[in-house]
């Protein structure tokens, strides 16, 4: 998804669009009624029919969240409720205050305080604008000491660059150009109004590198930057009836739901202009001048939520390739499961943290337990020194001795005498590194970083000394790699990647080797999100031999990954790393045929897994966002080397086709089939 924008560097964050005049207005065009591309106007279990709602995904809970609307019998003072939506249907939401039914209004998910923000125009002249926050359980109305004058429709997305939200725009007496920031307290006015730059109907993007914004809209696509619009020549296409509604699909562009019914779309610095989208199932045209339906993506599903408008209640989603009708109706009730037995496989609530933490590491000591170190408390300027001990036996936390210096986005690696190795990482701790003993509960400095970084990779050799590499320096991913020597305490260089990389994985192959895999190449601010959507995520991956010290290309991943895992499977029936009936993996044989193959399969371990140290790697692939849930994107790699215990015919039955590795390039051999999809059987 990053090829769309990656000369700008841009990131979707939360997006609100708007609906405008246009020339053309819609007949009343109904969707046909064969196959699965229909839904009817009129839902049953759905928010009551309505238009220019409040719509917006709240990333932490993965809902959308819909807000007031109004409708044609409703007049100006639109509705009162407050819904969410998933892949099950809507649910109707029961907080203990809202604010005043509204419509044209406007809201954003404010990932910093973790709240959703809604700012409310008016209701009459002379009267104040409000705001209110929600955060998934009831609405709370603020006092800020400055608000945005009243205005409807404007834009607003989340944006962590100004410490909150950003609102852009809307109408009044007349379009508006103004930008404001919302902190968390208070409204902060960015630019003040130039008068009309852009068209009421329009949807807003925040660059995560300089917090600058995209806003595209029905006058055009304009950036701010250097506290100045400048337009950017994408103009609106005419006769193509009312705006209908606008949002951001990370990967696709900023999506046009036309009132007539047609899709358009337009990608920033690949597309000249916006162009109509040819799709097999489209929703109904719906009026969309006075009345626009509510439209919002979906960051969990990676979609385009569209629902309702002019007295419709129907709710269809977009994958960038077509729309097809959704669960428009209510959820399900969520019946409670009975306590599944102990040792079942099951997902359990343990003891929470004493300190809330982001960007730590985790790290299993060799009695069981689990020691959590450093991280970050929301900014990534806060980070911490503290460290935790879970004890799984009693499911309780204890506080651990802290380190020297507090770091996040470092590395913990567990020493082969069961201590633990900390290095680098974002704060005072980049450039150093420590040991802790669980024995003593103490930490010891282990010296000096040859070159300071975060957001690197550090892999336990074979001899016990420790492998690190990659990461990022303010301003550049790096490709050197260093090696510490535990008993000597020291730090020495040894061969560079073949290509800097930032947020790698890597993984010790049987046999000794490392392979590391992905990251970025590319300066994004060290951002996860900056870095899956505007970073050109690498599928190349790189082999060390720690013999000659020397990296050599691996096989290339089908697309480029960043924020991904990576682990090496064992040989029992699950999965497990480790050793079948007693002899390690890399003993295991089929005659003398080495394993030679690359399976593509969904994510998840197949519970008829038979091979021997196989590698997976799972995330998201180049441009999307790593999801819970993902089964789409995963890989595996039989490991170099290592031979199986497998009749040699099984190509048919391999999920996603069959590769031979053929000097450094894989080839494919098989196609994939449904029998496939079932895994290696």
């Amino acid at each position: 998804m990053a090829r769309s924008i990656r000369s700008l560097g841009w990131v979707a964050l939360v997006a609100v669009a708007l609906t405008a005049c246009a020339k053309l207005a819609p007949g009343a065009a109904t969707a046909s009624a064969s196959g699965s591309c229909y839904a009817p106007a009129v839902i049953a279990g759905a928010p009551l029919a309505r238009s220019n709602a409040a719509f917006a995904f709240d990333i932490d809970k993965r809902v959308m969240v819909l807000f007031g609307g109004g409708n044609t019998q409703e007049g100006s003072g639109g509705f009162v409720d407050t819904w969410t939506w998933d892949v099950q249907g809507w649910t109707r939401q029961h907080p203990a205050q809202s604010p005043p039914a509204t419509s044209e209004a406007a809201m954003a998910y404010d990932l910093t305080h973790h709240y959703m923000v809604l700012y409310e125009p008016a209701p009459l002249a002379g009267a104040t604008p409000q705001t209110w926050t929600y955060d998934g359980v009831t609405w709370t109305r603020t006092n800020p000491v400055h608000t945005p004058p009243s205005r409807n429709e404007p834009a607003m997305a989340n944006d962590p660059s100004r410490g909150g939200v950003v609102l852009v725009g809307g109408t009044a007496s007349g379009d508006r150009s103004d930008v404001w920031a919302w902190n968390g307290s208070d409204w902060i006015e960015i630019l003040p109004d130039q008068g009309p730059v852009f068209g009421s109907a329009h949807s807003v993007i925040v660059s995560p590198k300089d917090g600058s914004l995209l806003v595209a809209g029905s006058v055009g696509a304009y950036r701010f930057g250097n506290a100045a619009w400048s337009a950017l020549g994408v103009p609106w296409p005419d006769g193509t009836g009312y705006v209908g509604n606008v949002a951001y699909f990370v990967g696709t562009g900023f999506v046009r739901f036309a009132g007539n019914g047609e899709t358009w779309t337009w990608r920033p610095e690949l597309d000249p202009g916006w162009r109509k989208a040819a799709l097999e199932c489209s929703p109904p045209a719906r009026w969309a001048d006075t009345y626009r339906p509510a439209m919002a993506y979906d960051d969990s599903r990676d979609v385009i939520v569209l629902f309702g408008g002019r007295d419709r209640n129907d709710t269809w989603t977009f994958d960038g390739s077509t729309w097809a009708p959704a669960a428009g109706g209510a959820a399900s009730p969520v019946t409670p499961s009975p306590p599944p037995p102990a040792n079942a496989g099951s997902w359990a609530t343990l003891a929470r943290l004493a300190t809330g933490r982001i960007d730590q590491t985790a790290t299993v000591l060799q009695d069981g337990r689990v020691l959590v170190v450093g991280g970050s408390k929301e900014a990534e300027a806060n980070q911490l020194a503290t460290a935790e001990i879970f004890n799984p036996k009693t499911n309780a936390w204890s506080a651990a001795a802290s380190m020297a210096y507090p770091r996040a986005r470092h590395t913990a690696t567990l020493l082969a005498d069961g201590r633990v190795l900390v290095v680098g990482g974002l704060g005072p701790g980049r450039g150093n590194s420590e040991i802790y003993d669980p024995g003593t509960n103490k930490w010891s400095p282990a010296g000096n970083l040859i070159s300071a970084r975060a957001n690197h990779q550090a892999v336990r050799l074979a001899d016990g000394r420790v492998l690190v590499m990659g990461g990022r320096q303010p301003g550049r991913p790096l490709s050197s790699a260093e090696i510490f020597d535990p008993v000597l305490r020291s730090w020495a260089s040894t061969g560079s990647l073949l290509v800097a990389r930032d947020r790698p994985q890597a993984v010790m192959l049987p046999g000794g080797k490392v392979l590391v895999t992905g990251g970025v190449s590319v300066d994004t601010g060290g951002s996860l999100d900056a870095s899956v959507l505007a970073g050109s995520p690498l599928a190349t991956t790189e082999v060390y031999d720690p013999a000659t010290k020397v990296w050599i290309p691996g096989p290339t991943m089908s697309v480029g990954r960043v924020g991904h895992a990576i682990a090496t499977l064992g040989c029992s029936r699950r999965g497990h790393q480790g050793h079948r009936r007693g002899r390690p993996c890399r003993e295991v044989r089929s005659g003398n045929r080495p394993v030679d193959r690359l399976h593509v399969r969904p994510a998840g371990l197949s519970r008829r897994l038979r091979h021997c140290a196989w590698l997976m790697v799972v995330g998201a692939p180049d441009g999307r966002r790593p999801l819970a849930g993902d089964r789409q994107h995963a890989r595996r790699w039989p490991l170099p080397g290592v031979r199986r215990r497998q009749p040699t015919d099984r190509r048919k039955r391999c999920s996603g086709g069959v590769h031979r590795l053929a000097g450094d390039q894989w080839q494919q051999s098989g196609p994939a089939s449904r029998e496939g999809s079932r895994g290696c059987r």
